[in-house]
């Protein structure tokens, strides 16, 4: 903080005096004098150290200009048994918003689930700001696509050498070419890309990736996840919490990978062991989940650095090209479809090494889960048209999302705890309660007290 008020010139109030005081003679002087000193007010002060230290500048400054996040935060907060659970019973466990009792900035709530709300809200912003860029872009060249046309006819038959309008050198650099090339960077460490994925534009929506974990898409009631939420604050509660804020947005797209439960150094054998991801977000049994870091972060640069925003009718990446025009170099240029929808997607995938019905990379993990997306979408759309003809169809898809959106984690939680306290009470003072209750109804002391 310190730093940046010397950067901006806010200097302590003993040097603004005397600065003031040397500088007396000049009206501007006084003027910037009066303005550096109203910048030194203590509640002033106060304020943008809290603005440094909520990270909201450094954020802005990360977001802008981005066309790809990839958030990887977790937290290790281990519950406080009186904080947390005996101070206020049950209120704690079930609210939403921590930050009115807990000031742990390690708690869940700040890491996993705030700190997810503040970079989709600042994402949404620059997303908003370059929906009115590229607008204002797409009219001009527009206008000047129609101003070409006017020239052309007023030509006639004449041609003018060396004129190439910006809309068709925009329009050839959307379109882009497909390169063989299937390496990011060359080196034993490259990652693999989709042979015919589409690399992201500037003019692309921001696309949001979220590592999370498997435990999150898992039943609230299981074990595992209940030992985990009630010794760790809640944790998957409030990565859950986040996922939702992910999958509600209507001006990102956001995929969020959850790895299995056992996350590893170890490489993967590519002769005995496949990757294995699931577009329903939960790998199915057995769920043992192990799965490498580096399997993780080559899925999640294969996402990052391939187009996957939504058409009308099919996803803008295919697994083969529709058009294929070739070039001198050897190289295939391939026209993308122009009339892209303003619907974002949000994809949910989990992913574990498996011996069978698995994927050699992640490229090709990628491209299976974008084809089972495509079906599905297409699936899922026409059942849900199917249902909304019936009677009372349209309350029970509701229903059903409600009931897709909802994980009763604090339930758990609460039932766990406070069954558990109610036992271990019942075990050390049941038998005294049990004594004192009969010796007040051997002696009458309910009526004697009770006229009191």
């Amino acid at each position: 903080a310190q730093d940046y008020f010397r950067v901006k010139g806010w200097n302590d109030n003993n040097n603004n005096n005397n600065n003031n005081s040397s500088n007396s003679t000049s009206s501007g002087a006084s003027v910037s004098g009066a303005i550096i000193h109203s910048l030194q007010e203590e509640d002033q002060i106060k304020e943008d150290v809290r603005i440094i230290e909520a990270g909201d500048e450094a954020l802005q400054e990360a977001v802008s200009g981005a066309t790809i996040i990839i958030s990887c935060l977790s937290s290790l907060r281990y519950s406080n048994l009186w904080t947390d659970y005996l101070k206020v019973p049950l209120l704690r466990v079930f609210r939403q918003d921590a930050s009115k009792w807990c000031v742990d900035n390690t708690h869940p709530y700040y890491i996993n689930y705030l700190s997810t709300k503040k970079i989709l809200e600042v994402a949404e912003r620059e997303q908003l700001k370059r929906d009115a860029y590229n607008e204002f872009e797409r009219e001009r060249l527009l206008l000047e696509e129609q101003i070409e046309r006017g020239r052309k006819m007023i030509m006639e038959d004449e041609e003018e050498e060396g004129f190439e309008s910006e809309i068709a050198a925009g329009l050839r650099k959307k379109r882009g070419t497909r390169q063989r090339q299937q390496h990011l960077v060359a080196g034993e460490d490259a990652v693999d890309l989709p042979k015919y994925g589409i690399t992201p534009s500037s003019t692309d929506r921001i696309k949001f990736i979220r590592i999370s974990h498997s435990m999150v898409g898992r039943n609230p009631f299981r074990l595992v996840s209940i030992l985990t939420n009630v010794l760790r604050s809640q944790v998957t509660r409030f990565e859950f919490l986040g996922e939702q804020l992910l999958s509600k947005s209507r001006l990102i797209d956001t995929i969020i990978l959850r790895p299995g439960e056992e996350v590893t150094d170890i490489e993967r054998d590519s002769n005995s062991t496949s990757l294995q991801l699931c577009i329903d977000g939960d790998v199915p049994s057995p769920n043992l989940g192990l799965v490498g870091r580096d399997d993780i972060a080559d899925l999640a640069v294969v996402a990052a650095l391939t187009k996957t925003s939504l058409d009308d009718d099919e996803l803008s990446f295919s697994t083969a090209p529709t058009t294929n025009n070739a070039t001198d170099d050897g190289t295939q240029e391939v026209e993308s479809t122009d009339n892209i929808s303003n619907r974002p997607h949000h994809y949910t995938w989990s992913l574990r090494w498996t011996g069978g019905n698995g994927s050699e990379s992640s490229a090709l993990c990628f491209v299976k889960a974008i084809k089972n997306e495509m079906k599905l979408s297409r699936i899922g759309k026409m059942k849900e048209k199917r249902l909304t003809q019936y009677h009372l169809g349209a309350q029970l898809l509701s229903i059903r999302r409600w009931m897709r959106r909802t994980r009763p984690h604090a339930l758990s939680v609460a039932l766990t705890v406070y069954v558990a306290l109610g036992a271990t009470a019942w075990y050390f003072f049941g038998s005294t309660i049990l004594d004192l209750a009969l010796r007040a109804r051997r002696h009458n002391l309910l009526q004697r007290f009770l006229p009191l």
